[in-house]
């Protein structure tokens, strides 16, 4: 018989002492957190989510893994992809997974009708945090009034054809993927043999065709009921490839830990616990952005899309102040001449005057519009080729596109962001006294292992050798900054 004389406890040991035996230990084992059951079970079941990936060709190399509550359960998923895989047509790749702590096991979410299929999560394809039509990346709204939150992702294809579509994707407690089409509008060019013909449908739920008003009336209706959510995750770079094209083991930019293929096990578990514990989902009480911008580039249309803007500096239309510019690109275009001043005109074939688009903004704010005037197909995007301002009563050229690839861009608050091989620059305007320019530049070409990048502000001329040093990472977010593009509302040329 054994008779205990006194007792300690210190941290998960407990410590005693036997009449006739000594000193004795038990070990007990720490009850595991919630975050570090998810990670051991991530950990065990490698073989899952991780090896698949690692034996199958992989395009690009940005692959990451991270936590995030999907079903809006109170419990993260786990996800991992990026880049396109083989046999992929998407932009990108993602698995996403379920875990049940009490069981210990991992479920993989499949789409709807087929158990078989590996779905590609398109929402994921980028995590920005603004989301917008110049990027596939998802927004995460919430029902005003339930408080239920919702997936949503904008898609965009600009060719032949501009198609705008916000979808939402839901993942259900079944382990379900389901998407559908919110709401939706496109612009459909088709080339004749004389004049093109341009035409224009919009769509609500799940694709039912509805007019331009209702579809106005559909994203107000959604802009009144829901709230965007700002969302942290943080993810880890994953795959061996990772290592392949990344320095220090798959290091990814920005992220927290090198590549989890090559950590031990307390590094694997350490990343995975961090990832668990840094997501956070909170509701704002700011509109969704994607509906705001759909909204936007719907309502000129609804509007009546007049061309009779308001009286300009002598009291007339700016379609009479800036008609015979208007009346000179329909008799180039006719004849088969140079249209106007960007060589985008030539390098993008425009062939019609149903091609061509304008409308006119008051880009500095003087009370007078300016022309902007386009290819019709990228409204959305911003691109202006040419603009023209009014001086001293006369429509005069004032900026534009260089050419396709020197793209002038009208961002939202009406400056100008231009963007050519290796430099970007911002115009803004302040027309009666001469104008503004900040440039931002980025050499190459003297050594283009090793490229210097500089920042400097002018008044209409541009002196480079008055550039200021900045960092890369300077670079990057003024450029960032800098570019915000807005939807044009144009007017077709052929209907002048």
């Amino acid at each position: 018989k054994e008779k205990i004389v006194s007792v300690t406890i210190n941290n998960s040991e407990v410590n005693y002492i036997n009449e006739g035996i000594g000193d004795a230990v038990i070990g007990l084992e720490k009850e595991k957190t919630l975050a570090e059951k998810y990670a051991q079970i991530v950990m065990d079941n490698e073989n899952m989510w991780l090896d698949p990936l690692n034996s199958t060709e992989l395009f690009g190399d940005i692959y990451t893994c991270w936590f995030e509550d999907v079903n809006f359960d109170g419990t993260p998923e786990f996800i991992i992809g990026g880049d396109p895989i083989e046999g992929s047509i998407s932009t990108g790749h993602f698995n996403v997974y379920g875990i049940s702590p009490e069981e210990g096991r991992m479920y993989k979410y499949t789409a709807e009708n087929s158990e078989d299929d590996m779905p590609s999560v398109n929402a994921f394809s980028l995590t920005d945090d603004k989301p917008g039509f110049e990027s596939i990346c998802y927004e995460v709204v919430m029902n005003r009034s339930t408080g239920d939150h919702t997936y949503i992702y904008p898609i965009q294809n600009s060719n032949m054809t501009n198609n705008f579509n916000i979808n939402e994707v839901t993942f259900t407690n079944e382990k379900k993927i389901i998407e559908h089409q919110k709401c939706g509008y496109f612009y459909l060019y088709s080339p004749g043999d004389a004049i093109a013909e341009l035409t224009e449908s919009y769509t609500g739920e799940d694709g039912s065709e509805i007019t331009a008003v209702e579809l106005r009336e559909l994203l107000e209706k959604n802009m009144d009921e829901t709230v965007r959510c700002e969302r942290i995750i943080e993810v880890i770079p994953c795959t061996k490839k990772m290592k392949d094209n990344n320095s220090r083991e798959g290091k990814l930019s920005g992220a927290k830990f090198s590549c989890y293929d090559y950590l031990n096990e307390t590094e694997k578990k350490e990343a995975l616990v961090s990832s668990f514990e840094a997501y956070s989902l909170t509701a704002t009480d700011e509109q969704s952005q994607l509906y705001s911008e759909m909204y936007a580039g719907i309502s000129e249309i609804t509007a009546g899309n007049s061309k009779k803007e308001d009286a300009g500096p002598q009291g007339i239309s700016d379609e009479e102040m800036y008609g015979s510019i208007l009346q000179e690109y329909i008799n180039n275009v006719n004849s088969g001449e140079y249209i106007g001043y960007s060589m985008a005109w030539m390098e993008r074939g425009v062939k019609s005057a149903s091609e061509i688009g304008y409308c006119f903004i008051d880009l500095n704010d003087d009370g007078n519009n300016e022309m902007v005037i386009t290819e019709y197909s990228l409204a959305s995007s911003g691109i202006a080729f040419d603009i023209y301002t009014c001086e001293e009563g006369s429509p005069v050229f004032y900026a534009g596109s260089g050419s396709a690839r020197n793209q002038c861009i009208i961002n939202k608050d009406n400056s100008l962001f231009t963007d050519w091989k290796m430099s970007e620059g911002v115009y803004e305007y302040t027309l009666r006294k001469g104008r503004k320019i900040k440039v931002l530049e980025a050499d190459y070409y003297t050594d283009y292992s090793n490229p210097s990048f500089s920042y400097g502000e002018y008044n209409d001329t541009v002196t480079y050798d008055k550039q200021k040093a900045i960092s890369e990472s300077e670079f990057t977010d003024k450029s960032e900054s800098w570019r915000n593009p807005q939807a044009l509302h144009l007017n077709r040329l052929s209907d002048f």
